[in-house]
């Protein structure tokens, strides 16, 4: 297929439309040649990407009270008594979000596996928050009724989305 001879002078937009109405008439002249197939519409793809950090500006901590004990309301008593303690003292910190867990409560069995000789359970609260330093600090505080399970950091959501819109920028420039 030849083009035709373009006048001079030619700006570059223009030479630019010119060449995008070539690209795009090149498969409905290709279609018109086989009468049997459709024309396929003509499509540009086009994709970029760009990387971005993220702060890890949220805290989230995980800690429990466990206890065994041969009568299971007596155990649970002990537990529903420790837990809300915790929460409470975890509401005093108002940058700190404090939510429960999960309980659980299994057997513990005689040796021949035929007896329950008492039980165990656990109870969890969670903690989160952006405030770094107040967050260990009652960690810390809990730590004198509850075990430390875990404790995370990763970026909040609003942080994790101006990354996010910075990146697009990027990669749209």
């Amino acid at each position: 297929m030849s083009f035709p001879a373009l006048p001079r002078p030619l700006s570059r937009p223009l030479v630019l439309l010119s060449l995008c109405t070539s690209l795009l008439a090149l498969p409905l002249a290709a279609g018109a040649n086989n009468k049997s197939r459709a024309p396929e519409p003509a499509t540009i793809e086009l994709s970029a990407e760009a990387r971005g950090q993220a702060e890890n500006d949220l805290g989230q901590a995980q800690l429990y009270f466990e206890a065994s004990d041969a009568d299971a309301a007596k155990l649970a008593a002990q537990v529903n008594r420790v837990i809300p303690e915790a929460l409470e003292t975890a509401g005093k910190v108002s940058s700190v979000t404090a939510t429960t867990a999960g309980t659980t409560t299994h057997p513990i069995r005689s040796k021949d596996g035929n007896k329950i000789e008492s039980w165990r359970m656990r109870s969890s609260i969670s903690l989160e928050s952006r405030d770094i330093p107040a967050l260990s600090s009652l960690i810390g505080q809990l730590q004198q009724s509850l075990m430390l399970s875990g404790v995370s950091m990763r970026p909040a959501a609003e942080t994790r989305s101006q990354a996010a819109d910075l990146a697009a920028v990027d990669a749209i420039r």
